[in-house]
């Protein structure tokens, strides 16, 4: 009796703190780079020495902690950040055993057997050639040495066709700190492209390299395939970047064969200048939320605008002192339900959570569990995101 009255009440705090539209949001997530993970939370016996011919390497409890979310984002898993493939060959291949960074054919398995809609970005210097054997990839299969397919049905499978593939160019490449946010800059400037000043041209660039590579997508699933969701993503502190994306979409010299991007992406973090050491740092953060939830709002009009769908690539606490403290606090379970309330409304498709797994600190607490199999009594952040999806 006392297990179901605590039920009772605990269903009715979350209807009363999440209306119908947090509800409903759709909620992914971000896997980290594998290799800052303890070497037996993805894969067994390890990330370092995964069997290619093992049909299910998987560790089964890292496979239940993903229930909640619909998409997985493998930007970290794939090394994006400063990357420096130019072309597909240079890819990690499935028959390495140390996959860090993951092979396609590890996250395409793993959609597939966990039913997830895959998030794929592109790294920035990758030639034109590289997103037609991605696609083929994700349409065909692979062979056993790791040649896409472009026909038929490889060795290593295709992804499910009943699952979403959301493409995105790069990471942040209006981020200073990576690399991908001089190169666009820089070859903004060269190919003359709009805008008011090199940063300008930048997100301009971006949206032209997004362009082509949508096209090759395209070009294997078919135009304006509704397996494809194809991202441009902006900045969600200053709406000048999106707002320059989305009027550039037209732009004959940005993006001469009119492909048409389907979702403009941001990433809503909220307490960045929240210092979790304060005695008042949970009042700061709903400060903060009432802010990031008008930015959101901002976002979503100008997205409306260029008719698309608003969705978030990350998002979630984005404390940077005294992380590791307040994100065990029981307080932010709270917190993140009232930010998903406050901003829910204004996304029209995912959210993909930062990030799914990954150790704490001082300095930044960003994994809703901090390892594989934690209680999730213990993790506060991933509790809540258990409630929203309902999953």
């Amino acid at each position: 009796m006392k297990r179901l009255l605590h039920l009772s009440l605990t269903a009715l705090f979350f209807a009363s703190v999440l209306p119908l539209s947090a509800q409903r949001i759709d909620l992914g997530t971000n896997l980290w780079n594998a290799g800052w993970h303890k070497e037996d939370d993805i894969f067994l016996p390890s990330i370092k020495r995964v069997n290619p011919d093992d049909r299910n390497p998987w560790n089964p409890q890292f496979l239940k902690d993903l229930r909640p979310f619909s998409t997985i984002r493998f930007m970290d898993w794939s090394n994006v950040n400063n990357a420096t493939r130019t072309q597909f060959s240079q890819r990690k291949l499935k028959t390495d055993p140390n996959q860090v960074p993951a092979a396609y054919e590890w996250m395409i398995d793993l959609c597939n057997r966990e039913k997830k809609n895959i998030w794929l970005c592109i790294p920035h210097g990758a030639d034109w050639d590289y997103s037609l054997h991605l696609a083929n990839l994700l349409k065909y299969g692979s062979d056993k040495d790791g040649t896409p397919r472009t026909s038929g049905r490889g060795t290593n499978p295709p992804l499910d066709s009943s699952l979403k593939i959301y493409i995105e160019y790069s990471n942040e490449t209006w981020n200073g700190q990576f690399t991908q946010a001089a190169y666009v800059r820089q070859k903004g400037a060269e190919l003359g492209l709009p805008g008011g000043d090199d940063n300008m041209r930048g997100a301009a660039y971006h949206v032209y390299a997004a362009m082509k590579h949508f096209e090759n997508f395209e070009k294997v699933f078919g135009k304006n395939s509704p397996q494809l969701v194809k991202v441009i993503a902006a900045f969600s502190t200053w709406d000048g970047v999106a707002r320059h994306m989305t009027s550039v979409l037209d732009d004959k010299k940005v993006n001469p064969n009119r492909i048409k991007a389907d979702a403009l992406a941001i990433a809503p973090y909220f307490g960045h200048n929240v210092n979790g050491n304060d005695p008042d740092w949970a009042q700061k953060m709903r400060e903060d939320i009432a802010k990031v939830a008008d930015k959101c709002a901002t976002h979503q009009q100008i997205a409306k605008a260029a008719k698309l769908k608003l969705i978030a690539y990350e998002g979630g606490q984005h404390i940077t002192r005294g992380a590791n403290k307040v994100n065990s606090d029981p307080e932010m379970e709270k917190l993140y339900l009232e930010y998903f309330k406050a901003i829910g409304k204004y996304f029209d498709g995912v959210f993909c959570h930062y990030a799914h797994v990954g150790g704490d600190g001082d300095g930044g607490a960003w994994g809703a569990l901090k390892f594989t199999g934690q209680n999730p009594k213990d993790a506060p952040k991933y509790k809540a995101l258990q409630t929203i999806s309902g999953r």
